[in-house]
């Protein structure tokens, strides 16, 4: 997966949230690359704050 749905993803862990992620689900919308959805509730990891700390802050 490119990094865009690894940052996506990471945005939902930072807030407490898996993320569901399926690429390109639909050949006929070329124009929607991904879906993205909000999953279960989740502990955030030492590791997963971190990264998100030093990209955006």
């Amino acid at each position: 997966m490119g990094w865009h749905y690894s940052i996506s993803g990471l945005l939902y862990v930072s807030f407490g949230y898996k993320s569901e992620i399926t690429t390109f689900p639909d050949s006929s919308n070329p124009d929607i690359l991904a879906y993205i959805e909000l999953g279960e509730p989740t502990l955030v990891t030492a590791d997963e704050q971190m990264l998100f700390d030093a990209i955006f802050n």
